[in-house]
C-alpha cells in the first residue's frame, strides 16, 4: 500500500504598479531668497512599485527622473537648476 500525500503550495504573486506618466505629474516649488517662490515640474520620469502582500510593507520602489526634463517657465532659472549649483546636468 503506498500512501501519497500531495501537499499544496501556496503560490504568492508579486503585484506590479506602473505610475501612468501621461495621467500623472511631479511639481516642485523652491524658496528664493525667502522672497518668492519658483514653481516647476517634470515632464520626463518613471516610477513602478513591485509587493508581494496586500499592503505596502517591504514594497519596492523604484523612481527616474530626467533633470534635462525639468521645467520652471523662466530660462535664467531653469539654467540655474541645471549649473553645478544644483543638479549639474
Amino acid at each position: 500500500m503506498f500512501n501519497i500525500k500531495i501537499l499544496e503550495m501556496e503560490t504568492i504573486e508579486n503585484t506590479k504598479w506602473k505610475v501612468d506618466a501621461a495621467h500623472s505629474e511631479i511639481g516642485f516649488k523652491i524658496k528664493h531668497m525667502m522672497i518668492s517662490t519658483v514653481s516647476g515640474n517634470l515632464k520626463g520620469f518613471d516610477a513602478n512599485i513591485e509587493t508581494d502582500k496586500e499592503n505596502f510593507k517591504d514594497a519596492d520602489f523604484s523612481f527616474t527622473a530626467k533633470m534635462d526634463s525639468i521645467s520652471t517657465n523662466n530660462k535664467e532659472k531653469y539654467a540655474h537648476l541645471k549649473s553645478a549649483d544644483f543638479l549639474n546636468n
